[in-house]
């Protein structure tokens, strides 16, 4: 209780002021993707960002508006 913080500003938004958007994080076993563009082609095909590689995984974050 001693921590509180003092609000200064409050802002309310409508519901169609509002936007949502899902983010989803997969990690996927790099097992024969690491030789050549092959992880290059499934982050394009599917829209995702890489997150991270390593020799045995790598994890993708995919956005859906």
């Amino acid at each position: 209780m001693e921590k509180l913080i003092d609000v200064l500003k409050v802002f309310v938004h409508h519901i169609r002021q509002i936007i949502y958007q899902e983010i989803a994080l997969f990690k996927v076993t790099t097992n024969g993707m690491m030789s050549g563009n092959v992880i290059d082609h499934v982050v394009r095909a599917h829209n995702a960002r890489i997150l991270e590689v390593s020799p045995e995984y790598m994890v993708n974050r995919k956005n859906r508006p």
